[in-house]
């Protein structure tokens, strides 16, 4: 049994440390005092994000599932004058909570700041910090250690400047130190501007570039490599050139091709077969050159080299440009060739339901029906998109084995007695479901298969939707559909859905794609909760809808997400006459491109499908669809609906689709 279901013998851990921790004054005796209410917490835990710490009630705080939090927030605001053996006592006593890690981090990013290297080392483990200031922090302190810490530092912190990140200016003092320790130079500042040139970071480029001004040695090279950067065919004459960093001489000629086969595939591709083999390059140069200009050549379909992609394309097991390249011959129909390459696949990847599929298509088309047959039942054992169709296709139904999602009793009483499971129902009832989330991600991180499907299974009890979603992601259990597809805010969901006249599974699929049912969740975008509007959108809907909308604020709360949600769904659905494949495409990457992309296609449905070029829409309309079929066969285990309307599967997809509204 895995380490999520032992940590009670915590419990007493902290209770030892929250008396140890006389400095803060925080804790009291656990014993003498009711534990705190909800309420009481959640003013606490406000109060102690705004350093108020006068008005808590301590003692009976402290009896509280969620003490731990407040005992971050104080030791995090006394930073970095707090002992690092008081702030391991902390990570030890929280081991089973994300708060340990935090308060590690936080405290290696203030004694690092404070350049307390002892405090800084002490609580520290082996891993790096994925905070980059943190983390040249302590290489720093390690630097100053014995020869085989120092010599590990060493290379980590030059893996660092090598790689080309963007590196925080608290980082400096690191890379100095390496400098003045001859364990830092010039051939390292090289590798770094090539990588920032790759990037194309032209501002660290030039920064960079006058490290090697003046020097003789490095001459010759700075040369070769200002005539490539302002002529990239000029890459020809590299070859020539003279280094005596013979590693400086590789990075340049794969960097310049790299950059050239962006700025202008054909030239480089055409160089690379009259050249390549001449090129002094590392083998996993030469490797990753040759599979760049290979895709490349192939998503911008480059013409004139098919015969030669397609040999190298064959001496590869690379499933990722083999799929570019059936992409390729779905979109010219060329059916032989589609046959071709989805039996050049990996065994893996063959078997999936979408290429055996198009394995079906290819030979239907050719006349070779029962053979084609063959694919679509073998399709048809999948459950996704191309699964349906495939059983559709043959009449057959579908192979969802959907079973209820059952906890019993005694296994629902286990699991409310972990101590991380008790403070995930404590962060549900005061406001805190992104931390809920964080303490749930916790606990799933060493879970076994079985106990994940317990805790999906658990969190669906609790109608804690994307935690269930978040539990079932696993491979391990990816038979555990019921989980993996909840069907989560089922009022919200049915009522919004009848008021637009909406399919409710296809508004439940949009959300499941979208969030994964986390009402909270915000997108690098600025898209919001369940079915991730953009702030622009929501207020748009609003006005247009009447629905009362203050900010992106209401945007958290999961009702008034699907109120404006649904509404722009219904009217990408008015604006496709009902086609739901235009439709969430457009919910997807916007009606404007879907109505380009239909102005240039004439095509039926699945080649539709494919010839989107954006791989996420792609993938996005395959996902909605087939989760929209799922949701709907867990609420109606009877239901025969097939994946596709005969209307959206008989239809050709060009511009007679768009019903376009002015003001829509």
């Amino acid at each position: 049994m895995s380490a999520s279901f032992g940590t009670l013998s915590l419990t007493s851990r902290r209770l030892a440390f929250s008396l140890a921790l006389g400095l803060t004054g925080l804790m009291g005796p656990a014993f003498a005092t009711e534990a705190a209410s909800d309420q009481e917490m959640r003013q606490a835990l406000s109060d102690a994000r705004s350093s108020v710490w006068d008005t808590m009630d301590q003692k009976a705080l402290s009896q509280h599932v969620l003490e731990g939090y407040l005992t971050y927030h104080r030791l995090l605001q006394q930073l970095p004058s707090v002992a690092p053996a008081t702030i391991n006592q902390f990570i030890s006593a929280h081991q089973d909570s994300p708060v340990s890690e935090w308060m590690r981090n936080q405290a290696q990013l203030q004694y690092g700041k404070a350049s307390n290297m002892a405090a800084l080392l002490a609580v520290s483990n082996e891993t790096l910090p994925k905070n980059l200031q943190a983390q040249c922090y302590l290489l720093s302190a390690r630097l100053m250690q014995a020869a085989p810490v120092a010599n590990q530092a060493a290379a980590d912190a030059r893996e660092l400047w090598r790689s080309g990140q963007n590196i925080p200016n608290e980082c400096n003092g690191l890379f100095t130190q390496l400098r003045d320790t001859a364990r830092l130079d010039n051939a390292d500042d090289w590798q770094r501007m090539m990588a920032v040139w790759r990037k194309g970071d032209m501002r660290q480029v030039d920064q960079l570039r006058k490290r090697f001004e003046g020097s003789p040695r490095w001459q010759g090279a700075l040369d070769a490599f200002d005539n490539v950067r302002n002529q990239p065919e000029a890459v020809a004459q590299l070859p020539a050139l003279s280094t005596s960093d013979g590693h400086a001489r590789e990075a340049l000629i794969y960097s310049s091709l790299y950059r050239y086969a962006r700025q202008n595939t054909a030239a480089a591709l055409s160089f690379w077969q009259a050249r390549g083999n001449q090129l002094v390059l590392m083998p996993e140069q030469r490797t990753q050159l040759e599979h760049d200009l290979l895709q490349l050549t192939l998503s911008r379909q480059t013409p004139g080299f098919n015969s030669w992609v397609d040999q190298r394309l064959m001496q590869r097991q690379d499933d990722d440009l083999t799929l570019l390249r059936i992409r390729n011959a779905l979109l010219a129909q060329s059916w032989q060739d589609v046959i071709r390459w989805v039996d050049h696949l990996s065994p893996r990847t063959h078997g999936d339901a979408r290429w055996q599929y198009w394995q079906g298509r290819a030979l239907a088309a050719l006349d070779r029906q029962q053979e084609a047959n063959a694919a679509f039942k073998q399709a048809a054992q999948g459950h996704d998109f191309y699964a349906f169709v495939a059983a559709d296709r043959l009449h057959q139904p579908y192979a969802l084995p959907i079973q209820p999602a059952a906890v019993d009793n005694g296994t629902r009483q286990r699991l409310s007695q972990i101590p991380a499971i008790q403070r995930i129902q404590a962060l549900y009832k005061i406001d805190e479901p992104s931390l809920a989330l964080s303490e749930w991600q916790w606990l799933l991180k060493n879970a076994s298969p079985e106990e994940r499907r317990q805790f999906a299974a658990f969190a669906q009890s609790q109608q804690w939707y994307n935690l269930t979603v978040a539990a079932a992601l696993d491979r391990r259990i990816w038979d555990a559909v019921e989980l993996r597809f909840p069907l989560a805010y089922p009022d919200m969901f049915n009522r919004w859905a009848t008021t637009r006249q909406l399919d409710t599974y296809l508004l439940m699929g949009v959300a499941r794609r979208e969030s994964a049912y986390n009402p909270v969740i915000q997108s690098s975008a600025g898209a919001r909760g369940l079915m991730q509007l953009m702030p622009a959108t929501a207020k748009h809907v609003s006005r247009k809808e009447g629905i009362p909308y203050a900010g992106v604020s209401d945007l958290n709360d999961p009702d008034t997400n699907i109120a404006l949600g649904s509404a722009y769904l219904r009217s990408l659905l008015d604006r496709y006459q009902g086609n739901r494949i235009a439709a969430v495409a457009a919910y997807n990457a916007g009606p404007n491109r879907v109505d380009r992309w239909l102005s240039t296609s004439d095509l039926p449905f699945d080649l539709f499908i494919e010839q989107i070029p954006f791989k996420e829409t792609r993938e996005y309309v395959l996902a909605v669809l087939s989760y929209r079929t799922i949701l709907e066969r867990q609420a109606q285990p009877d239901s025969q609906l097939p994946v596709l309307t005969a209307p959206e599967r008989m239809r050709t997809y060009n511009s007679d689709l768009v019903n376009f509204q002015p003001n829509a």
